[in-house]
């Protein structure tokens, strides 16, 4: 009797093309549950039709079918949609309809003669399903270069006086928030009124300060290893788009492990990015996203007959608020200071807050109504920081150390690939590197005083927690030259230092 496997097998290879397609930037869990909801679905199918139909060759052919077309949808649109033929993400249901219905036909007619055809739909998910667990295998079993360490020493006598106990540290990132002058430049809008609220708090801002990368992936680990990533251009190379090094530098970092084992508790708000979805070195995971709210299950659903019902899932409003009301509450579950981690994803795109955090107009596809999109949600995160300050400031017991930072600059004005310039002489490319790497960087430092201890100009990322370990922790960390390097997202290892451009601009 044939064995008929080939509808649980291509329930599973779709997904597992996709892990092992991104295995470099998501990890297994991101994959799992697709994979048993995919194979609960078909295999729910394949035995009711069997018992139905009392043909398990029939059955097996009419839910691969099925799944092929499910499955093959979104691709076929998105092949569609370059040759510029398609008109709506509706149109072409009633044609894989059809097709499946034409399939359906042939089959329950020639149902005394599908041996050959199963033989070869077994033999097809085999060879589908072998790839992607060949390249999963290949990945896992590659050499991994050797990520430098920073050298963190506690030195006697170096903690300054009056502190008495590590301070809690927040550290909140904010995607593509812009500085100063690239808000103001590039998209009209004054930020001053907010920046001049965290001063009068007593925060330390230095004035348009820089970002050291362009990508969220390098410049947090980046920041979270208080190291650059040169070591990147050697292995894996430039040449090559595999983000699993980085991605394992946000999940280990130094920050974190240099603060739990001097007793803090580190705990992780959860985004909707996939870099910094989970966390396998926290303590304590506060993740506000549901089992759908997440890049791998968006990307999945893209390459459906779903797809019409896709939309992108990097963060809800609900996950958004959540986490901005959440944060004071992360703190004192322990006896020790804790260490919270938080990188919320507005102002960065998509724009689903107005100024006021109600819902936006619906944006345009312009340059305009990009920015105009973007520094709506600015106002609304601002509102947002300053009710989270107020907060954190205003409790009892001993003050916090508060970092907030964007990890890079926006990119809707000066874009280099629409080659669509910002207001100014400089060329797009020019243009992009200065929005680009322009960022919102806030330090609130308490000092033993009562006051708040302030840094240095020009102050980037990769030297905060240098500064902080060596205030308040006594390590004695030297400084790293506060550089600004330059890649795209297609080629994220091949540096380019363009610091002295920036500083030329400016």
């Amino acid at each position: 009797m044939q064995v008929v496997f080939h509808p649980f097998l291509l329930a599973v290879a779709p997904v597992l093309f996709l892990y092992a397609f991104n295995i470099d930037q998501v990890v297994f869990g991101d994959a799992l549950w697709p994979l048993l909801v995919s194979l609960a679905v078909a295999s729910a199918l394949f035995f009711a039709l069997s018992a139905l139909l009392k043909n398990k060759k029939e059955a097996g052919l009419l839910v691969s079918l099925g799944l092929i077309l499910f499955f093959s949808y979104g691709h076929l649109m998105s092949v569609l949609r370059e040759l510029g033929l398609t008109d709506g993400p509706w149109l072409w249901l009633p044609v894989f309809a059809a097709a499946f219905a034409a399939g359906a036909f042939l089959v329950v007619r020639y149902r005394d003669r599908l041996t050959t055809p199963t033989y070869l739909l077994n033999v097809v998910a085999i060879v589908l399903v072998g790839l992607s667990l060949f390249n999963i295998v290949s990945h896992e079993l590659r050499s991994k270069p050797e990520v430098p360490q920073p050298d963190i020493v506690v030195k006697e006598g170096k903690k300054p006086a009056g502190v008495t106990e590590p301070p809690d540290i927040y550290y909140i990132i904010l995607d593509a928030y812009g500085s100063q002058s690239t808000l103001e430049e590039a998209y009209g809008f004054d930020n001053s009124e907010f920046l001049g609220f965290l001063q009068e708090k007593g925060f330390y801002v230095p004035e348009d300060s820089r970002s050291n990368y362009f990508e969220t992936f390098l410049s947090l680990s980046s920041a979270l290893n208080m190291e650059y990533l040169g070591f990147l251009e050697k292995d894996p190379g430039p040449d090559s788009n595999d983000r699993s090094i980085p991605y394992q530098m946000l999940q280990d970092n130094a920050v974190a492990r240099f603060l739990k084992s001097s007793g803090y508790e580190y705990v992780f708000f959860a985004s909707g990015w996939s870099g910094t979805s989970h966390s396998r070195a926290a303590d304590r995971v506060v993740a506000e996203h549901h089992l759908f709210d997440n890049e791998f299950w968006n990307a999945l659903v893209r390459t459906t007959a779903l797809r019409p019902l896709a939309r992108n899932w990097l963060f809800t409003r609900a996950a958004v608020n959540a986490t901005f009301e959440r944060i004071p509450e992360a703190v004192g579950r322990s006896d020790g200071p804790a260490f919270v981690f938080a990188h919320i994803v507005p102002p960065h795109h998509p724009f689903r807050f107005a100024a006021d955090g109600g819902l936006p107009e619906p944006a345009g596809s312009g340059v305009e109504a990009r920015k105009a999109a973007y520094v709506e949600q600015v106002q609304y995160v601002n509102g947002k920081i300053e009710e989270l300050v107020d907060d954190l400031l205003s409790r009892e017991g001993p003050r916090p150390v508060i970092i907030i930072q964007g990890d890079h600059g926006p990119s809707y004005a000066g874009n280099p690939a629409s080659r669509e310039a910002s207001p100014g002489k400089r060329e797009p490319v020019d243009e992009y590197v200065q929005e680009r790497s322009g960022i919102l960087n806030a330090y609130y430092l308490p000092a033993p005083d009562g006051g708040t201890v302030s840094l240095y100009e020009g102050i980037s990322p990769v030297n905060s927690f240098r500064e902080v370990f060596d205030l308040y922790l006594g390590t004695g960390m030297e400084r790293l030259p506060d550089r600004i390097y330059y890649s795209t997202y297609s080629r994220p290892f091949d540096f380019r230092d363009v610091t002295d451009t920036v500083k030329d601009a400016d």
